[in-house]
Parts: structure tokens; sequence; C-alpha cells
């Protein structure tokens, strides 16, 4: 029985070691892929993955200008603890409302009202097929109005 003990020991040992082992390698891997993909700057030719870790490259690149702490932006953005931010930053996974908080957090929420905007072809193409005179009238207006707001 002792024998069959130590076999075990040693197996789950062999076992923690690989797993660890295993673990590591994976942080090599997203270590490898961040630092080749560092600062990229045509987010169309990067998978998903890549983008995310991009963009916890370029917080992490702010947060050292800015002579931050991860529990200061986690507590500015009210992330509650800084390991939800430290581990945005080593992995690049967030859920959208913690990103909007590190956004928050690094004092960069503004650049977030950029994205998703509808473009000026889409807001001509509405214009152009719009319906009655007071509706195309109504949607000129907002057009205009939206092109004085993005110059």
């Amino acid at each position: 029985m002792d024998k069959e003990q130590s076999v075990l020991e040693k197996l789950s040992r062999h076992l923690t070691a690989f797993e660890m082992l295993e673990k590591k390698a994976e942080k090599n891997k997203i270590q490898e892929l961040r630092d080749s993909i560092g600062e990229a700057q045509n987010f169309s030719v990067l998978t998903d993955d890549e983008i995310s870790l991009v963009l916890a490259y370029r917080a992490h690149q702010t947060r050292i200008d800015q002579k931050k702490k991860q529990a200061d932006v986690a507590n500015i953005g009210g992330l509650g603890n800084h390991a939800s931010y430290a581990s945005f930053e080593r992995t690049g996974k967030a859920t959208l409302s913690n990103f909007i908080k590190v956004m928050r957090g690094l004092g960069r929420i503004n650049e977030l009202e950029g994205l998703l905007k509808r473009d000026i072809s889409a807001k001509l193409s509405e214009l152009e097929s719009g319906s009655g005179r007071k509706n195309k009238r109504r949607i000129k207006d907002k057009f205009f109005e939206d092109t004085v707001n993005l110059l």
C-alpha cells in the first residue's frame, strides 16, 4: 500500500508540474502574441483575440504614461478591485462594461463617443429614400446638424 501511495504522490507531483508548465506556456504564448502585434494600427488584418490584446497593450502603455498604478485605474473607473484590470492588461479579456470602466479609469471615455456612429453615406441614403416632405426635411436638418458636429 505504501508503494501505491508513493507512486500516486509522484504521479500527482508530476501532474501538478505539467499543469504549471502548461499555464506557463499559455502565458508565454500570450506574451509572444502581444509582443508580435504590439501597436498594430490596422485592425482589419487582426483576429478578435489579437485586437483585444492590442487594446490591452495600449491601455497598459497609457497607464504607464500617466504614471498610474493598476489599482488607480480600477478605482477611478469603478472596477471594484484591481484584479479585473490586471487580468485585462494581461489577457485582453474584459466584458464591455468593464472595458468602459477601464476607459473611464484612464480618462479616455470620450474616445468611445465616435464608435459606431452612423457615417455620412448612411445618412445620405436615408435622406434620398425618406418618404414625405416633412420627414425629408427633418432628416435633412438632422443630417446637416450631424455633419456640423463631425467637423
